[in-house]
């Protein structure tokens, strides 16, 4: 990996075999992708640990606006975020514990805006001021969860041997 000249390197697995799971073998295939470059400094300034209160900060900033105008449905409330941060999430082996936490947070968060918003929008008994209200909030939110893990993937590629 050399995000610093635009270079990375990116996995694509594929399954191969019969129907029965013993008879099937994962084949990884890692392709070098170009990237816009990313500044040493950047990667080396990432603080996890503030781009998670910060993430933490507008989630709660997100449920007193949207408690103001009287919605009980909170999408986060719904379905808290996975306790295992590689949920879902295919990541290296050596990738920091807190790193992966951060990541599957954050995708978690962006899902559930994302999915909150579709359900939202098909929603006809809204007014539009509530309607354009609620979207913003979850535009924002939205957000913040990007950077987070913008900001996560830059402190996983620092955490990694490679990348010293």
């Amino acid at each position: 990996m050399a995000p610093t000249l635009g270079r990375v390197l990116v996995p694509t697995w594929q399954v191969h075999g019969g129907v029965d799971p013993a008879d099937q073998v994962l084949m990884v295939t890692w392709a070098e992708m170009g990237t816009e470059p990313v500044a040493r400094h950047t990667i080396e300034a990432a603080d996890l640990r503030a781009t998670l209160a910060e993430m933490r900060d507008a989630m709660a900033g997100a449920t007193q606006r949207l408690t103001a105008l009287r919605v009980t449905d909170l999408p986060w409330h719904a379905a808290p975020p996975p306790a295992n941060g590689r949920a879902g999430i295919a990541l290296p082996v050596m990738t920091d514990a807190r790193v992966a936490q951060a990541l599957g947070a954050a995708g978690w968060l962006l899902d559930t805006t994302e999915a909150a918003q579709a359900a939202w929008q098909a929603d006809r008994s809204l007014d539009a001021h509530s309607a354009e209200t609620r979207a913003a909030v979850l535009r924002e939110l939205a957000a913040v969860a990007r950077e987070t893990l913008v900001q996560a993937s830059y402190a996983g590629i620092r955490s990694m041997p490679l990348a010293r």
